[in-house]
């Protein structure tokens, strides 16, 4: 283990809705926003980006493609490599959270979460 790093730690019953679909395209920059609080790495263009979003998302010339590539990589980021810690990192990047097995991050109907991969499907 290296010294000095820490890698948070979400449990199962951490895991269902973080980011309500109800917000609409705001759901992007709360998604990088929340990743960021995990220790998500973001250049100064998206930090600015992001906090002129309230006022400036709606002019025209505002880099709405690159927040939605940002917020790929974010997603990615969360869910990066297998549940094992320092494994997990990302070039550049801190670790993310370490995440319970058969659980990962996603959209699921418009709400951000962190949900079981296990699914019912009838026939």
């Amino acid at each position: 283990m290296n010294p000095g790093i820490t890698v948070e730690t979400i449990t199962e019953d951490c895991a269902g809705c973080y980011l309500d679909g109800s917000r609409g395209h705001y759901g992007i920059r709360d998604m990088v926003e929340l990743a960021i609080g995990y220790g998500y790495i973001v250049d100064g263009f998206v930090s600015f980006a992001l906090g002129a979003y309230d006022d400036q998302s709606s002019d025209e010339g505002y880099p709405h493609e690159e927040l939605v590539s940002v917020s790929d990589s974010a997603l990615d980021w969360l869910n990066g490599g297998p549940n094992t810690g320092y494994a997990r990192r990302t070039p550049g990047q801190n670790s993310p959270p370490v995440i319970p097995y058969g659980y990962g991050w996603q959209w699921l109907d418009g709400d951000f979460g962190l949900y079981s991969y296990a699914v019912d499907c009838e026939d």
